[in-house]
């Protein structure tokens, strides 16, 4: 696969950050079958090595949980999926306001939004981890959300890679 193919089909993995497959492919290109676990270590490793401001702006790319985008129908595809799947989608009117105040002083102490992989999470489970990680220092939440990050892609590449077999 070329990297036009490569790029196209694993589009958004990481939220408008393509830059990260980008710097990826080369080291993907040379391994033989490539796996969704195969190319996520590749790309953990490249986030390792980026810069403090290419890490930060990867974080500030990704939405608001219940955000704004999410109730105008704006995200990805990928991200209205796993919101859904989690019930975003149907919070009471309590529950956007507490998400809304949430995000608001997540975004004012850390500077970027709180990221969570939430496929498999109820929106009940997910205010919970709010409000227990927003206690974290900056050092410690920017390793949780990078963590975060990487879960969400793995997922997302296991499932174009099961697509593509």
């Amino acid at each position: 696969m070329g990297e036009g193919e490569f790029m196209e089909k694993f589009d958004n993995i990481y939220e408008h950050s393509n830059w990260i497959l980008k710097r990826a492919f080369p080291l993907i290109k040379s391994m033989g079958a490539i796996t969704a676990e195969k190319i996520s270590h590749i790309c953990q490793k490249i986030l390792r090595e980026a810069t403090a401001e290419e890490q930060l702006g990867l974080l500030q790319a990704h939405p608001d949980l219940a955000g704004k985008l999410a109730l105008a129908g704006e995200l990805t595809d990928a991200s209205t999926k796993e919101q859904s799947a989690s019930r975003l989608n149907e919070c009471t009117k309590e529950q956007l306001e507490k998400f809304h105040a949430l995000n608001a002083e997540y975004k004012q102490k850390f500077n970027f939004p709180f990221i969570m992989a939430v496929k498999y999470t109820h929106r009940e489970e997910i205010l919970r981890h709010f409000e227990q990680r927003i206690k974290n220092s900056p050092a410690v939440e920017l390793d949780t959300a990078l963590s975060e990050v990487h879960k969400i892609a793995l997922w997302r590449m296991s499932d174009i890679v099961i697509k593509c077999k």
